[in-house]
């Protein structure tokens, strides 16, 4: 059983027994003519990286509208691409050297929805009016300016040899940049969380209905009962239906959707 997910020191270690088969397996590994090894890890170090900014862009202006000059914008926008840091410099891996595209997801500046407010409002009050009252009261203007946006993604990164995340990298040497793709698939895994959750809460409300009496009958007979049961039905299926369509590029990932909402987590209140 492999208890963490140092995958290239288990490698290594596996390599280097005597016991060992295969040959030379890794680069690092002696060979003839090579006692030191060919290289220690494959860094991202070309301009072969890549991304994206896409956005909806919504203004609204209005001047001079009851002494009001207003202008309201706000944008819908995604941030994607391979990582955002300096390839040249980084000293990062990548998951897939054959695959850039395997590094591909949010970026960490990835702000969904933005909204600002800016207005000039002058009082009508005192405009003309002179003498001390009218220094004193006219000719004032309020500008507030009121910004609002959603979160920045949360990246994922691994508690326990963060520098090779699935065996990439030399821990020695560089470390691993997949927090792209690792957002990507940890949105899909917090989906299948959720779904597990919906799904629980759904099986131990109609064993409820079906154990609380009302009126000499289970609670779970009245037609009122029945139907808030199926909506909780209708949308749970439908968002595990959403949560393995978003899966299906990843084999692997579907793998773990399915036995994340199928199995697992549906007994989590069970403990």
């Amino acid at each position: 059983m492999i208890a963490n997910n140092q995958v290239y020191q288990l490698w290594a270690a596996l390599n280097g027994a005597s016991s060992w088969t295969l040959g030379r397996t890794m680069p690092s590994s002696a060979g003839p003519g090579i006692p030191a090894g060919q290289l220690a890890g494959v860094y991202f170090d070309n301009s072969l990286g890549f991304g994206n900014y896409n956005a909806a862009y919504l203004t609204l202006t209005t001047r001079d509208w009851h002494g009001v000059t207003a202008r309201s914008n706000f944008t819908w926008a995604r941030a994607l691409g391979t990582g955002n840091s300096s390839q040249a410099t980084s000293s990062y891996s990548v998951l897939d050297p054959w695959n850039i595209h395997a590094n591909y997801g949010p970026q960490f500046f990835d702000y969904k929805f933005i909204y600002n407010l800016t207005f000039l409002w002058q009082e009508p009050w005192y405009r003309s009016q002179k003498g001390i009252l009218g220094h004193l009261l006219g000719g004032w203007t309020v500008a507030p300016v009121f910004t609002a946006q959603s979160g920045a993604p949360l990246g994922v990164f691994n508690l326990n040899g963060a520098c090779e995340s699935f065996g990439e990298m030399n821990c020695n040497t560089g470390s691993t940049n997949g927090n792209g793709a690792l957002m990507g698939d940890g949105a899909v895994l917090t989906a299948a969380l959720q779904v597990g959750h919906a799904t629980e809460t759904l099986d131990l409300a109609v064993a409820y209905a079906k154990e609380r009496h009302q009126f000499g009958k289970p609670i779970g007979s009245f037609q009122a009962v029945k139907h808030l049961c199926a909506d909780m039905l209708v949308r749970a299926e439908v968002a595990r239906a959403a949560v393995h369509a978003a899966a299906d590029e990843n084999r692997a990932l579907a793998g773990m959707v399915g036995r994340a909402n199928d199995a697992f987590l549906l007994h989590l209140f069970d403990e």
